[in-house]
């Protein structure tokens, strides 16, 4: 049967007539009845004062955002689809809380791998594998097959034999599972900080955002199944050290990237570098005395008692190739290449530079140049370069103690004239001020190497000079000057610690201060950064 004929002439209006006993709502009177309010009793109504009723979750919602992707083809993050899976509330079932909690420790971690895919990402798969060994979990929740490496077989099966039969027969050997149980919170500071390092788990970003979340997840699910009661409040502790990490090892590599900073590039462009000489030491001699904290002064004179200063270049030598202004050298023809080694810039430590995953040692990034600001280009004309100059130069590891952002109106007063003190006022008005304590015996396997030192390039009062206060490096707290836009990028977190050479910007002999003193810092305060080597988290441990 053909279809009926459609009259597109056919339109509105004319309406047609309304239809007998029907009362039509005009708009402007229409109210909606379907306004969900919460009622004097606590208890939701609709529009009409009737009360609503929940409904049951679809159990399909659990895997909703599993179907999108699935459906988008976008790969969720490996957390979320452990969020989203089964295993998140899961509970294994009751332990045994009359049997040895290593044993429920062991249990614990074959049943955490039942319920959360270990191997939903290499990188994944991999901390876990050396978490296992770290805290003695062993082979137990998975198998591990040959490629770890001979230092890293810490199971329990380690502390056997050979360990307990060389020492008297009342000593006790703690195992790791023992060791992690009886203290969670350090245990996972140093699996989170220095093991992360010594493993190779720290040169990989991907691995660096993963491994807090991994131990939220297994912290939890201990929590959760109550395998381990006795470490409870241990456990409920380590998890402000895991969030904690979550923030502070994803930035790591951002600060690596970020520092020195425009300031501190510009401070080099005008000065020169200050890397040319070695550093003061002790002395290695045998019979020798150890190095006396009584130096007096750096420059021209070599006075330090117990130590030495290794070719200290003259004035010359300590010049920049290029031509200095008023504000800073030209910018023309500076080119830089940057590098970056573990957490840090372009260095490291001794004894770290083989340290690399898979036993590969890193490729150096691709040279490439780029034009380095100039101090012109950051503080316009400016009379730094004469009222100032490089004075202590010291190799430290120092901790973030605080931040300052600039604030110009608040800071703006006796910024008037060309004086040192006046100059440092506009530095404070346009810098950001990062205060950094020293940080000592922060790695006892290699002191020597980790133990602040004071180059040869120094000029300045040191600790013990008769005629000032001098700078004492185990004691004195540094103001880092950097660029606001630095600070923003950098994602530094209060009491990380930076291992870097600073230099300290000192008044120049004789010059006129011009003002008061800066701001509540004092002459030689402030400092820039030339070469950054190492970034650690504030929970480091060893």
């Amino acid at each position: 049967m053909a279809a009926p004929l459609v009259d597109r002439n056919y339109h509105f209006p004319p309406f047609p007539p309304t239809p007998p006993d029907v009362q039509i709502t005009p708009f402007s009177d229409f109210q909606e009845w379907g306004t969900r309010v919460i009622g004097a009793d606590g208890v939701e109504h609709d529009g009409q004062g009737i009360p609503t009723i929940a409904l049951a979750k679809s159990k399909k919602s659990k895997n909703k955002k599993k179907k999108a992707a699935a459906t988008t083809g976008v790969k969720l993050p490996w957390w979320e689809e452990w969020f989203t899976g089964s295993g998140h509330l899961a509970r294994s079932g009751v332990y045994d809380l009359t049997s040895n909690r290593v044993d429920r420790f062991h249990q614990a971690g074959t049943d955490f791998v039942k319920f959360h895919d270990v191997n939903t990402r290499e990188y994944v798969k991999q901390i876990w594998l050396k978490f296992q060994i770290f805290v003695g979990l062993g082979s137990d929740g998975l198998k591990l097959g040959n490629s770890r490496n001979d230092d890293d077989n810490m199971s329990d099966d380690a502390f056997d034999d050979d360990e307990a039969s060389s020492g008297p027969l009342d000593d006790v050997v703690v195992s790791p599972a023992e060791m992690f149980l009886d203290d969670p919170v350090q245990t996972i500071k140093i699996f989170l900080s220095s093991y992360m390092r010594s493993a190779g788990l720290m040169w990989d970003e991907n691995k660096l955002d993963a491994a807090p979340r991994l131990m939220r997840f297994f912290v939890e699910f201990l929590l959760r199944n109550e395998a381990v009661p006795e470490s409870a409040d241990g456990f409920r502790e380590s998890l402000d050290v895991i969030e904690t990490a979550a923030k502070e090892l994803p930035a790591t590599p951002v600060i690596s990237k970020t520092l020195p900073g425009a300031f501190s590039e510009a401070c080099v462009v005008c000065w020169g570098s200050r890397l040319q000489s070695g550093w003061v030491r002790e002395s290695d001699e045998e019979g020798e005395p150890e190095a006396k904290r009584t130096k007096t002064s750096l420059g021209d004179e070599e006075v330090l008692d117990g130590a030495k200063i290794e070719d200290v270049p003259d004035d010359e030598e300590m010049k920049d190739t290029t031509e200095n202004t008023s504000w800073g050298a030209s910018s023309d023809a500076q080119a830089d290449s940057t590098g970056e080694v573990g957490w840090g810039g372009g260095g490291g430590w001794a004894d770290d530079t083989d340290s690399w995953p898979d036993g590969k040692n890193p490729k150096p990034n691709e040279p490439e140049a780029r034009i380095r600001p100039t101090l012109m280009d950051l503080l316009g004309p400016t009379a730094l370069p004469h009222t100032h100059e490089p004075g202590i130069v010291e190799w430290s590891l120092r901790r973030l103690k605080s931040i300052t952002v600039p604030d110009a109106a608040q800071d703006a007063d006796g910024t008037e004239g060309d004086g040192a003190a006046a100059v440092e006022h506009r530095l404070a008005s346009r810098m950001a001020r990062i205060v950094l304590a020293p940080w000592l015996a922060w790695d006892p396997a290699h002191l020597e190497a980790s133990a602040p030192h004071i180059l040869g390039t120094s000029r300045g009062a040191l600790v013990g000079d008769v005629n000032a206060p001098g700078h004492d490096m185990l004691k004195d707290e540094i103001t880092l000057l950097v660029d606001p836009a630095t600070l923003e990028a950098s994602k530094l977190c209060v009491g990380m610690g930076l291992a870097a050479t600073w230099v300290q910007i000192a008044r120049v002999s004789g010059a006129d201060n011009g003002g008061e003193e800066s701001g509540g810092v004092g002459p030689g305060q402030y400092w820039y950064l030339e070469e950054f080597v190492l970034v650690l988290p504030s929970f480091w441990s060893t």
